[in-house]
């Protein structure tokens, strides 16, 4: 059970209309018995009604939570799977006492609401709220709801799924542009596997295809499913590069190869790279591109520096690139750094 202080109140809002009748029975039956001051509202963040279709989890104060900075800006990588608590809490949600957090998705609940605002804060600092707003499809009537939501947080989180559905349902909406403002202003971006695909650099899209894995790479990386769509928020830090997630658990380690050889062909850049988590793993990214693993998990980089070869005709190898391992807590910068440790594979 959440443990809520008394001056911090709990609003639960679940905006969907064919649902919502049986939300505000439930709660006004059993709110008073859970001893958490739970209310039911319907009005959210800047007194603006979320649109019927939209479904929005809020926790905490719908109002905006005052902050006397905001922390970065910045980017948290997650490997996806178990997400790392040490990373979203050092790196993200203690940096932003008395703000706001926002998770961004196309499927799933609100259980990242609770986790983020009591779990991984609590005893440190306190959140104003978090948010879970969920956006699937690509036609988005009503954005001035999320775009509010988007411009009061200081760190917004983009959930796991498919990156080829995030890339078709929200590419050509203001939801890019709406998050470069958010990293302008100083906001923390982050993302676990497919969401880390999204914050960060060139980003590997399927197009309707099944999705490409290592074994389907093994005679050619002349793949249909082998695309790239160009990064997918313009704030240019780390544009040469494309991350990949279950590095290890997946056996992604070709596929990456082979991400970071298009990247060659279609990027422009004479030097590309490719970012390989681990699941458990994270990858904090300063405004000047400075970066550093800050997970459970290992972090690993493949740097590819020979655009004279074509990707298509490219025999698959591994050691075509250099793979280095990111070791916990250095500091690394792509374009000076010569430092970094070669990966061993078992």
């Amino acid at each position: 059970m959440l443990d809520v202080t008394p001056e911090k109140k709990q609003f639960v809002r679940l905006s969907s209309i064919s649902v919502r009748p049986f939300i505000f029975l439930t709660l006004a039956f059993f709110g008073p018995l859970l001893g958490r001051g739970v209310e039911a509202v319907t009005v959210g963040c800047c007194s603006i009604e979320p649109p019927p279709h939209l479904r929005s989890y809020l926790l905490g104060d719908s109002q905006d939570g005052v902050m006397a900075e905001p922390p970065g800006p910045g980017l948290l990588l997650l490997g996806g799977g178990a997400d790392s608590p040490k990373a979203l809490s050092e790196y993200a949600l203690t940096q932003i006492p008395g703000g706001d957090a926002l998770v961004l998705c196309i499927t799933g609940d609100d259980s990242y609401n609770s986790w983020f605002f009591d779990e991984l804060t609590s005893g440190v600092v306190s959140l104003n709220s978090t948010e879970t707003i969920q956006l699937l499809g690509k036609n988005q009537p009503n954005l001035e709801y999320v775009a509010c939501a988007i411009n009061q947080a200081e760190f917004i989180f983009i959930a796991g799924g498919d990156q080829s559905i995030y890339v078709q349902d929200w590419q050509h909406s203001a939801i890019p542009e709406l998050l470069l403002e958010a990293w302008n202003r100083g906001a923390i971006l982050g993302g676990t596997s497919a969401g880390a695909s999204l914050v960060c650099g060139w980003i590997y899209n399927r197009k309707g295809h099944p999705s490409v894995e290592s074994r389907d790479l093994l005679e050619s990386f002349d793949h249909p499913a082998l695309n790239l769509t160009p990064p997918f928020i313009k704030h240019n830090v780390f544009s040469n590069v494309v991350v990949d997630t279950h590095y290890t658990e997946r056996d992604r380690k070709l596929r990456l190869a082979a991400q970071v050889d298009l990247l060659s062909s279609v990027s422009g850049s004479n030097v590309v790279y490719g970012i390989g988590l681990d699941e458990s793993s994270a990858l904090y990214i300063d405004l000047h591109g400075k970066f550093k693993s800050v997970g459970e998990g290992n972090a690993y980089l493949h740097r590819f520096s020979n655009p004279e070869e074509t990707w298509q005709n490219k025999k698959p190898e591994l050691d075509s690139q250099q793979v280095h391992l990111i070791l916990p807590n250095k500091e690394y910068r792509l374009e000076t750094d010569r430092n970094f440790t070669k990966a061993k594979f078992h």
